[in-house]
């Protein structure tokens, strides 16, 4: 089965045209190659057209190679477990797209076989090696990385290769040379407000690593449910919500798809649903129990509601710790997500007689600090089970004064534009999710007269400047489902599958190979991912 892919009916006409032309701009194209040097582009090649995200070099050997009943798939004998992960894979994938199923076996390679080989793909100097492959077409077919996730990604280009070929058994001789432009290229899923089943995160993901995408953000927490299943706190979770075995079955995946998920549980704020759990939770005074976003939401259900748990007594924030610590140990990757955004603006801190008692307890200068004092303490929390904490930026944001500081080992998701330049400066490592970039919100699309929640596709693909550097880990696309919570899990998703096809693209590569309209043309001549 394929997953579908979804455009709206103008650009699946533009991409049905694109494809019959041109798929590379001119001086977009892959580049020829000598292995240790960086070259002027080529003309555009069949591999330019039919690959996504398109690969750096492709130097052609003239002629095809067949891909045999005959053939195997070589995983040399006492490989790392993850190769002969990479190697079930490809035999899997080969058939789903209409190709021979190939044995995988660990004996010396021959003529036609496609090769799984450990070794330095040879990127030219100063480009990453750690995601890079070097895939070869010639008397045998050799997949070359110096890792699992590299050798991954040869296969993925492989399979786009078979897909556009007779029987999916042919493929263009020589070599492509290939790298990521960022190490994360990443997806945002709001399953807070909306609960997506588990089989369309699936798709979800088959469809990201089909585009050499790595990061699977699922933001699992907002006013209307909280959707992760505790044994500690019965009652806590929706009725509609995830459990530990339905974790693990993403987990299982992901690793296959060389995926990483960055669990989100957004707090102290975005936490009506957790307050309604447990009322002792919230603030008392009026101007933290109440907020705009919560307003906004929920309408006149926010009344009953209340916006930030009451982080100035202590037995909040044990409840907190142990909620986290439940949690974190479900998840396999290296990152945990606190949230840590849009609680109240200085104006309602400073309105809130116990906020700026405990400030002034614990010698803090501004009610402000006490938030910054909480992500804090609970960083030492998620480092304590060997993972890095990720925040959205928020304090200082707008009139938020603080007189300390987030500690420099957290990663930043940095949403607002203007505070990029000061947290990079401020020597942070920081995810790039723009919000007047990359936001997709399709349920108020455009409410405030101006595109908001509408990502302008071709403009970010074509000319919009992506913020390079060491801490720059990545991009994000985001996936919101504000006042889309009954929209069928299909529209939502396919309302994302331009700005991720977009941003698969240009974290890949870096600057936009083509033009947008050749992208979509390239996507969709390739079709969807292979289940």
């Amino acid at each position: 089965m394929l997953i579908e892919i979804r455009t709206s009916a103008r650009r699946m006409a533009i991409a049905l045209a694109a494809g019959l032309v041109a798929a590379v701009a001119p001086g977009g194209a892959a580049a020829q190659l000598p292995p240790q040097s960086q070259t002027p582009p080529a003309p555009e090649s069949d591999v330019a057209k039919w690959i996504v995200p398109a690969v750096r070099y492709w130097q052609p050997d003239g002629g095809t190679a067949a891909i045999a009943g005959t053939a195997r798939i070589v995983v040399a004998r006492g490989a790392d477990a993850r190769v002969a992960e990479v190697g079930a894979h490809l035999r899997a994938a080969l058939v789903a797209i209409g190709g021979p199923d190939l044995p995988v076996v660990s004996t010396g390679a021959r003529a036609g076989d496609i090769v799984l080989d450990v070794a330095d793909p040879a990127v030219p100097a100063g480009a990453p090696a750690d995601e890079a492959y070097r895939l070869i077409v010639g008397e045998r077919t050799t997949l070359r990385a110096g890792n699992a996730t590299g050798l991954f990604y040869a296969g993925q280009s492989l399979l786009q290769l078979l897909r556009r070929s007779p029987g999916s058994a042919t493929l263009p001789r020589g070599t492509i040379v290939d790298w990521p432009a960022y190490p994360m290229r990443q997806m945002m899923l709001d399953v807070g407000r909306k609960y997506y089943a588990v089989s369309q995160i699936e798709a979800l993901m088959r469809r990201m690593a089909w585009m050499k995408m790595n990061t699977l953000h699922l933001h699992f927490t907002d006013w209307p449910a909280f959707r992760l299943r505790s044994d500690r706190y019965p009652g806590l979770a929706d009725a509609r919500a995830y459990d530990r075995a339905d974790i693990a079955r993403l987990e299982r995946l992901a690793r296959q798809l060389h995926i990483t998920i960055i669990p989100e549980i957004d707090l102290p704020a975005h936490a009506a649903a957790l307050i309604r759990h447990r009322p002792s939770l919230a603030f008392q005074c009026p101007s933290m129990r109440q907020s705009e976003w919560l307003s906004r939401a929920a309408g006149d259900r926010a009344a009953d509601l209340a916006w930030t748990v009451d982080i100035t007594r202590a037995e909040n924030r044990a409840w907190l710790a142990g909620l986290l610590g439940e949690f974190i140990p479900w998840f396999s990757g290296p990152y945990f997500h606190i949230g840590g955004d849009e609680y109240q603006y200085d104006a309602d801190k400073t309105r809130c007689p116990e906020l700026v008692a405990a400030a002034k307890q614990r010698g803090l200068a501004t009610p402000g600090d006490v938030f910054v004092d909480w992500i804090n303490e609970t960083n030492a929390l998620v480092r304590k089970h060997g993972k890095t904490t990720v925040i959205w930026n928020w304090w200082r944001f707008k009139d938020d004064r603080t007189t300390i500081e987030p500690s420099t080992d957290i990663v930043i998701e940095t949403w607002n534009a203007p505070r990029l330049r000061d947290i990079l400066a401020s020597g942070y490592r920081v995810i790039v999710s723009p919000e007047e970039m990359l936001y997709v919100v399709p349920g108020i699309a455009d409410f405030d007269g101006q595109g908001y929640g509408l990502v302008r596709s071709k403009q970010v693909y074509e000319t919009q400047p992506f913020v390079t550097g060491s801490n720059v880990l990545g991009y994000s696309v985001a996936l919101w489902a504000d006042a889309a919570e009954a929209w069928s899990d299909e529209r939502m998703l396919g309302e994302a599958f331009e700005p991720m096809v977009v941003v698969a693209e240009r974290t890949w590569h870096g600057a936009a190979p083509s033009t947008f309209e050749a992208l979509l043309g390239r996507i969709n001549d390739l079709g969807a991912a292979p289940r």
